[in-house]
């Protein structure tokens, strides 16, 4: 009987381990996507992508459940039956896992067996502690997680100083904002759109920013009239050049974009794009360009519409007024693992601020 056997001492309690290896949010981040339920008798798929051994799909069913120490699963993959079984032990710095797979029905051949066991030894030293490493965060310094067990000493002093650094983020983050929006104006429609207002610090945001102003021109120095000469044109000495100046000059938009991260979820995250207009003419055919992550897909919009072509996600929407500004969001699936934020923000190729 082929037999594969795997074991690593994690810095984690049984209780968060557990949650990787049998919530199905978690486990498209370090082995497969999948719709697995740790019930007894429930049956699931794994997707697996470009792991070595392990080409997949995998069918399977829950045989045996001991919340959160032991899961006995049966996989079938093509003509190979077989079993795997998760053991958690418990230790003092957090917990041992030992992964055994036995062929039941089948073998692999020699090749794909070893492919099989370094493949798992690296998902298993490698992208699990990754995600339990992010677990322990989220349950040390957010409130919308519940610890499945109590964090050690040094995740907690580790969670603090984390704490600490995304505070003084945000308090940051939070004077640019209180700044940004004494100027801009924003406001909000009762049915959650956003609208584009005027503000009156406009005129001034668009003299400091080289934007259309007034000129003011002064008068040229008087001259003593000279007598016409009989041969001179009345009319070329009486009618003066008209003169160029700015109030005359067509008004036009002046306009610039600033991003920020405003939700940091599971495996995705919402972005936020705040379009001003400084010049003293609407900004009509505007186009916002987001550099997304390698992989990061964009899953929806709100106050524009956009569209993705490869890492590029393009948006584009309503006219925004003079003086005024434009608000819309967009949510970016990023990975659990992914950057919650996107490597670039262009509005008409000018970078925006905020990145």
């Amino acid at each position: 009987m082929t037999e594969i056997r795997t074991a690593v001492d994690l810095q984690h309690p049984a209780g968060r381990a557990w949650r990787a290896l049998t919530d199905r949010r978690l486990l498209p981040q370090w082995f497969a996507p999948t719709d697995l339920e740790p019930e007894i008798g429930a049956q699931f798929r794994f997707e697996p992508l470009e792991l070595p051994g392990i080409p997949g799909p995998i069918e399977g069913e829950v045989t045996e459940l001991d919340e959160p120490h032991r899961i006995v699963m049966r996989w079938y993959e093509g003509d190979v039956q077989s079993l795997v079984i998760y053991d958690l032990r418990p230790r003092p710095e957090g917990c041992q896992l030992v992964l055994r797979e036995y062929c039941e029905d089948g073998e692999w051949p020699p090749e794909t067996r070893d492919l099989r066991e370094q493949t798992f030894e690296g998902l298993l030293t490698g992208r699990l502690p990754a995600v339990l490493d992010w677990l322990a965060f989220r349950e040390v310094d957010l409130a919308d997680e519940t610890p499945a067990d109590e964090p050690t000493t040094a995740e907690i002093a580790a969670g603090q100083s984390r704490r600490r650094r995304r505070i003084a983020a945000l308090a940051a983050v939070g004077v640019v904002l209180v700044g940004g929006a004494a100027v801009a104006g924003t406001v909000w429609g009762g049915g959650g759109s956003p609208q584009a207002t005027s503000s009156a610090s406009a005129s001034a945001e668009a003299t400091s920013d080289g934007g259309d102003a007034p000129a003011t021109t002064s008068a040229a120095p008087s001259r003593t009239p000279r007598s016409p000469s009989p041969s001179a044109s009345p009319t070329a000495s009486a009618t003066p050049k008209p003169s160029k100046s700015a109030a005359g000059a067509p008004a036009r938009a002046v306009l610039s974009g600033r991003y920020a991260t405003v939700a940091d979820e599971l495996a995705d995250y919402t972005g936020e794009v705040v379009i001003s207009n400084s010049g003293r003419a609407a900004g009509t055919g505007w186009t916002v360009t987001i550099t997304l992550a390698g992989g990061a897909k964009l899953k929806g919009t709100s106050g524009a519409s956009g569209r993705q072509d490869g890492r590029t996600a393009t948006f584009s929407g309503a006219a925004v007024p003079a003086g005024g500004t434009l608000r819309f969001t967009f949510t970016v699936e990023s990975g659990l693992l992914g950057a919650k934020q996107p490597q670039g923000c262009a509005v008409n190729g000018q970078r925006c601020a905020g990145l």
